[in-house]
């Protein structure tokens, strides 16, 4: 569970303690704040995309820029990391398994 959780968590962290280092980090911040999340529906979804485009167009800065495109390399990163973990485990355990033995 470790590996599933802990990554992720420290992230957060991090990214939480350093975005709001700039003026633009903290208008990022405030402008998701005022998006409640509705349980059940995908309007936080689509205000993830749109603050997302907007890192990207610059309009919170170079900072909030740069810290997305490292959250989004170690995000790739990690989730590289689980697929080969658990791969080793599945295909393990297919070497592992018994071979049938055939009927006479």
């Amino acid at each position: 569970m470790a590996i599933l959780i802990l990554p992720m968590i420290a992230l957060s962290i991090w990214y939480h303690r350093n975005i709001k280092k700039t003026e633009g980090g903290r208008r990022l911040m405030g402008q998701q704040a005022l998006t409640a999340p509705i349980v059940g529906s995908l309007s936080g979804f689509a205000t993830g995309l749109s603050l997302g485009k907007a890192i990207e167009q610059g309009r919170y800065g170079d900072h909030a820029r740069k810290m997305q495109h490292r959250v989004y390399w170690v995000t790739g990163l990690w989730f590289a990391a689980l697929v080969i973990y658990f791969g080793l485990f599945i295909w393990a355990d297919e070497l592992n398994r018994p071979a049938p033995i055939p009927a006479l």
